[in-house]
């Protein structure tokens, strides 16, 4: 999966919460953690232009109303 986000801060992007949340507002995602399973998410990272290496994102912080994220690199 691919999405955009865009540097706010110096080490901080915005952007979508279904981005570091998939599984967030999936009627199928929900109703699997309602069975128990757990959502989890294992990378994610961010590419810049002109810069061959991707930066590890981390520290997501999520909305608990709107889709919206930020998260450190």
């Amino acid at each position: 999966m691919s999405a955009t986000g865009f540097v706010v801060a110096p080490g901080l992007i915005a952007t979508n919460r279904h981005v570091v949340q998939p599984w967030w507002d999936d009627e199928h995602d929900e109703e699997l953690i309602r069975q128990g399973y757990v959502a989890r998410l294992e990378r994610l990272v961010a590419f810049f232009p002109e810069v061959s290496a991707p930066f590890e994102l981390r520290q997501p912080a999520v909305s608990s109303y709107t889709d919206v994220a930020v998260v450190r690199f």
